[in-house]
């Protein structure tokens, strides 16, 4: 009688053996956190069968880089692949719809998003009228990852994603994320309003033209975070089901970084969504 060969998986399931049947085990490979990417690339979102590819090539990258981290990646997220996504266009609608470009989600926080603005035409206490702030310098720092320039020029950010939201490529990709705003327009002194107008809001109108929204996120390990069940032979991953795979956290890959000495940290930036707003109602009065 010929011998039956059986994996790991046939043992723990259960399969039938003739009696007096030799059996050879086959043993599993150990788990290789490095075939994830391989996962990745085999998923598709339903609706429209989108593969993972952005989360694939953000992980192959982190594996293949220094510990010590890497420069930005600025190419792998776009603004239109994740406006595809409806919670990421939900976020950015609220973005323009809710003025985040003047105001802050936490009202008590707006007078922070106006200084922010205020600091791109005071100039040692006084105003500078005329235009003020430059998305092409923006688009420019982000094409270059000049982290610095962008650091200097966002007025505001919004907080986005959950860890409830849906097992899919954004999740893959970036889980939670910031939304960067970023803002151009002019300042001038209102010389219509009378008097006790200028009082008491200011006698100084700047007024946001120009709005530009892009992604920023750190594609890290850090602290606890399970990441679900990853069967990398079948090329599966559910949060809770595991299917024969492995449960897999943000340590194993901190422990993997420390075993090979590779494994960086890195920041992403997308492109720049610039939108035109209405300039009847964006604005915001002021004196120095």
């Amino acid at each position: 009688m010929a011998e039956q060969s059986l994996s790991n998986d046939q043992l723990a399931n259960g399969v039938d053996v003739e009696p007096g049947q030799a059996v050879s085990v086959v043993t599993d490979p150990p788990f290789d956190i490095t075939k994830l990417p391989d996962v990745m690339d085999a998923q598709k979102d339903e609706p429209g069968g989108r593969p993972w590819k952005e989360g694939a090539t953000l992980m192959r990258r982190w594996f293949n880089g220094p510990a010590t981290g890497s420069e930005p990646d600025t190419t792998t997220i776009t603004m239109n692949w994740i406006l595809g996504y409806d919670r990421a266009k939900v976020a950015y609608d609220h973005v323009l719809n809710g003025q985040y470009y003047l105001k802050a989600q936490d009202p008590k926080n707006t007078p922070d998003v106006r200084n922010n603005i205020m600091k791109m035409f005071m100039i040692g206490g006084k105003v500078r009228l005329g235009k003020f702030g430059d998305l092409d310098k923006v688009s420019k720092a982000l094409r270059n990852g000049d982290t610095a320039a962008i650091k200097a020029s966002y007025i505001n950010r919004m907080d986005c994603g959950s860890q409830m939201d849906p097992l899919d490529g954004l999740k893959a990709a970036l889980g939670r994320w910031n939304f960067y705003i970023h803002v151009e327009g002019t300042v001038e002194e209102d010389e219509e309003q009378n008097a006790i107008q200028a009082f008491f809001r200011g006698k100084y109108k700047a007024t946001i033209t120009r709005v530009g929204v892009h992604v920023r996120d750190s594609f890290d390990f850090d602290g606890f975070q399970p990441l679900g069940c990853w069967n990398i032979k079948k090329k599966t991953v559910d949060y809770l089901m595991c299917d024969g795979g492995e449960r897999v956290y943000n340590a194993d890959f901190r422990k993997w970084r420390e075993e090979n000495n590779k494994g960086g940290d890195f920041l992403i930036y997308s492109d720049l969504l610039v939108t035109s707003v209405p300039s009847d109602r964006a604005y915001f009065y002021f004196d120095p």
